[in-house]
Order: C-alpha cells, then sequence, then structure tokens
C-alpha cells in the first residue's frame, strides 16, 4: 500500500474546527468558547507551544525589540520562562509592560530575584563564582501524594 499524505489544509481545517466550535458545559448550561482552546484539551498545550513560539520569534528576539540588548538568556518550557537581565531593575520592569502589551491574550508575570530566582522545581543561585541548583518547592506545595493504587493518568 502507498503512503497516506494527509494534505496541510485538512489539518489548517482541523485546527480551526477545534478553535471556533469549542462547546462545554457549565453548571446544566452549555456555552461556546469565543477565545482559544480549552485548558485541558489534548490539543491546548501544542497550540500555545506555537503560539508563544512564535511570539518569541516575532517580538521577543526580534530586532524592533527596545530591550533586546539586554537579554542574556531566555528559556522557556511551555509558559514558564527564565531570563538573566543585564540591564537594572527599573528597566525589567519597563520590559515586562512592553512585554504584556505586545499581544492582549498573553500576559506575564516578573519575578525579580536578587542573588538567587526559582524556575520549575529548582532554585537557581550564585555560589562560589558560579552558579548551583537545588530542588524548590513552591510556597503552596504540600506533598499530597497519590496512593499507588489509585489510577491517575
Amino acid at each position: 500500500m502507498g503512503e497516506s499524505i494527509t494534505p496541510p489544509e485538512f489539518i489548517l481545517d482541523l485546527v480551526h474546527l477545534a478553535l471556533t466550535r469549542n462547546y462545554f458545559k457549565f453548571e446544566e448550561s452549555f456555552f461556546l468558547q469565543t477565545q482559544g482552546t480549552s485548558m485541558g484539551s489534548t490539543f491546548a498545550p501544542s497550540l500555545a507551544c506555537l503560539y508563544v513560539d512564535n511570539f518569541e520569534r516575532l517580538v521577543v528576539l526580534h530586532d524592533d525589540n527596545p530591550y533586546r540588548d539586554q537579554i542574556k538568556l531566555w528559556k522557556r518550557n511551555v509558559d514558564y520562562v527564565l531570563l538573566v537581565w543585564t540591564g537594572n531593575k527599573e528597566e525589567a520592569l519597563a520590559f515586562a509592560v512592553w512585554l504584556n502589551g505586545a499581544k492582549p491574550f498573553l500576559t506575564f508575570t516578573l519575578t525579580i530575584g536578587e542573588n538567587k530566582l526559582p524556575f520549575l522545581d529548582l532554585l537557581i543561585y550564585e555560589h562560589e563564582g558560579g552558579l548551583a541548583t537545588e530542588v524548590y518547592y513552591k510556597p503552596t506545595d504540600r506533598n499530597n501524594l497519590l496512593q499507588y493504587q489509585f489510577f491517575h493518568p
């Protein structure tokens, strides 16, 4: 049998359908989501990564970014960004305002670290002229673990 190749137009039609016909039920009423895709849908993480990747290329890392020269490092994991900034605190705050004004449905929060910074489950800090890490527990962490016999995919 020959290979079956899905036409790109078909894939784009499916994406459009997933983004424009997203109904959900809440308290016995049905609603149509009018922007984005629903949290928890299998399509959401892929769409979010594609969207933010495009945003990074067209806004954050673009030559038109007035703060680009102060970005020493920009690394992202899904929706968490680690930014190493060479400017001062006021410039970092101005960058955050500029960044949040770039797209109406994309919001960044800023945490400024003084020699240490949490990123995902790591605490990154300066140590003996370099960087070191240790496990970071968020303040809301309760260390609640599911028992092994529970079914939880």
